[in-house]
């Protein structure tokens, strides 16, 4: 401004001064002209040289008025163009804050953690013009870096993994700033992949809580492609509202898991307070709401269906309770199957399940008792493992005059009324189970159970015992072993000598035998026995200590017919061994586990045989 005001003060001094040249050219004219007129050579003289001195002042502000417009122009010219240039930027500046306005709004919005690193990187490779970006993150261990996602010719190397401080994104994990490198190729620090196609990278933190988390990457692959500070002072930008964006996302995220686990332990410990969690079905505190609501219903038929597991215990003390807990499961699917999901099917007690119907007749229940059975019996067809027994009994209440506990215990009733009715055939059916289990496992040899019934038999009849004696002593020999179900097969099949704590679990066999013995009315009368016939004549036997006569005949008489049998017959653990070898083992311990009298009739009996 003080410039301007300077040339128009001098433009107009020299426009004063050409005013006054001019009056005194007209003067000096009109002196001229007079001096013509007097014939003054000396005015005429005078008159024209001061006409060319005012010509040549005039020619002067000529050249010096030219200088200044042209000056002026110029400067006009370097204003008009300054204007153009700040209006350029100016107008690029809005396009970068419109630009990154719409970006923030963009990646703002999206709150899937991995559909936010894509638009980063895209509109990072976008502003930038860079032909390929990645978004590299770190592991939980802070050892790699893991290209996670990618736009452009890296989108083929997602999942690779470098060393975390490896390269130049390395240097963005160990100083948290932004790491620019031009000429890429030749720079001594590069690192694969980007090795082989980057001509220039950039690469700046992605930041949450102040902590790098992660680097984006952005690279021109065309020769000659460089970044420059303008790529930097944008990345800047950008770099924070990236980072910014990640944390809001990954808050998201974790809020929303922390509320989707809430809900589920929420509903879980719903779902757990009305389910029975082995079975899955409805458990006895639902059964009873669902009582207590049916008992005021005004108008309507209920039907209730009682089920009893039959043998549930001896299967649990035989195969454990794994097994057990597999025939409940089997038996609750079975259920499952025979009733919609309007009806409430529910598990009231360890061996007992219940079904409610609503409405209800006496034709529904009847078929509904009879889909229980052809399910059940298509069960039992399908498999030998083990078979379900289920004792059943219903009840119907026509009108809201019978309680529903009056309803529950007519319907109980009517259960353990079958259930009294078959539980001889039921349980012979799981003691048989039990045996073609152990047969299964190729424990128990092809005819050792014939070959000891005979024995015991002979010796039997030398000893002259009674003919329903000797019936539960070959009742005795098949199933002596019985308990040998629950014993583990690493135990059972090992094929050499068991360690001290296998030889504990192993003697556990007779108990359990005992136990499934007192549960089949069948096996009663030897329960005893079978708990007993591992007992020694000396008292080293197990699992009471018991010697001598202590010990039953039929425990006695047994522990020879076994020992021999099991001595010429192939164990894993050994070849079979001869009979001559065997007689004379047992004689060897007759005394000490064998009752010396019985071996020497064994001996009698067997010892000349081949």
């Amino acid at each position: 401004m003080v410039n301007q005001s300077s040339d128009d003060s001098v433009i107009t001094y020299l426009r004063q001064q050409k005013l006054m040249l001019l009056e005194l050219s007209l003067l000096m004219l009109s002196i001229i002209i007079l001096a013509l007129e007097w014939g003054n050579y000396a005015y005429y003289q005078i008159g024209m040289a001061f006409l060319l001195g005012v010509i040549v002042l005039l020619a002067s502000w000529h050249l010096i008025r030219q200088y200044y417009i042209e000056k002026d122009l110029s400067q006009q010219r370097q204003k008009f163009i300054a204007r153009e240039v700040a209006d350029a930027a100016l107008q690029g500046q809005n396009k970068l804050l419109a630009f990154l306005h719409e970006t923030a709004m963009d990646i703002m919005s999206r709150q899937d953690v991995v559909n936010l690193l894509e638009t980063i990187v895209k509109k990072a490779a976008e502003i930038t013009g860079a032909s390929t970006g990645s978004v590299l993150l770190f592991n939980e261990e802070r050892t790699e870096r893991v290209r996670v996602v990618a736009t452009g010719p890296a989108t083929q190397m997602v999942g690779s993994r470098n060393p975390i401080d490896e390269g130049a994104a390395g240097k963005v994990w160990t100083t948290g700033k932004l790491v620019l490198i031009n000429n890429y190729k030749k720079w001594e620090h590069r690192s694969f992949p980007a090795a082989e196609v980057a001509e220039s990278v950039i690469y700046f933190p992605l930041k949450s809580a102040k902590e790098v988390v992660g680097v984006i990457g952005l690279w021109h692959t065309d020769a000659g492609r460089c970044f420059g500070d303008q790529d930097i002072e944008i990345i800047e930008q950008f770099a924070g509202l990236a980072s910014i964006a990640y944390e809001n996302a990954y808050l998201y995220r974790e809020a929303q898991r922390e509320i989707s686990e809430r809900r589920y332990t929420e509903e879980l410990l719903q779902y757990r307070g009305f389910h029975d969690v082995m079975t899955g079905l409805y458990n006895r505190t639902y059964f009873e709401e669902e009582m207590q609501r049916l008992d005021k219903r005004r108008e309507g038929a209920v039907g209730l269906i009682m089920l009893d597991v039959d043998g549930l215990k001896l299967i649990n003390d035989s195969l454990g309770h794994a097994r057990g807990d597999n025939l409940l499961k089997s038996a609750a699917q079975i259920l499952l199957e025979c009733f919609p999901d309007n009806d409430v099917v529910s598990r009231i007690g360890g061996d007992e399940f219940a079904v409610l119907i609503s409405p209800a007749d006496t034709e529904i229940l009847d078929q509904a008792v009879e889909r229980i059975r052809t399910k059940t019996r298509e069960f039992n067809h399908s498999q030998s493992q083990f078979l379900i027994s289920l004792s059943v009994g219903c009840a119907l209440a026509e009108s809201n005059a019978i309680s529903m506990r009056e309803l529950y215990k007519q319907a109980d009733n009517n259960m353990y009324r079958e259930k009294l009715h078959q539980r001889k055939s039921s349980r012979s059916t799981i003691v048989q189970t039990v045996m073609e289990l152990l047969k299964a496992r190729d424990y128990i040899t092809e005819g050792h159970g014939d070959r000891l019934q005979k024995i015991v038999f002979e010796m039997g009849n030398l000893l002259g015992l009674s003919s329903r004696t000797i019936s539960d002593l070959r009742l005795f020999a098949q199933f002596h072993d019985v308990g040998k179900v629950g014993i583990p097969d690493r135990i059972l099949l090992k094929p050499g000598p068991l360690n001290p704590e296998e030889k504990i679990e192993m003697q556990q066999h007779s108990e359990i035998g005992y136990r499934i013995a007192q549960s089949a009315p069948e096996l009663l009368p030897i329960a005893d026995w079978i708990l007993k016939h591992h007992e020694w004549w000396n008292g080293r036997g197990y699992p009471l200590g018991l010697s001598g006569e202590e010990i039953p005949l039929e425990c006695r008489i047994l522990a020879i017919a076994d020992a021999y049998d099991a001595m010429i017959s192939d164990r894993p653990y050994r070849k079979a061994m001869s009979h001559a070898a065997a007689v004379k083992e047992l004689q060897a311990y007759s005394g000490r586990q064998f009752d010396p009298s019985l071996v020497g009739i064994f001996v009698n009996i067997y010892g000349d045989r081949a």
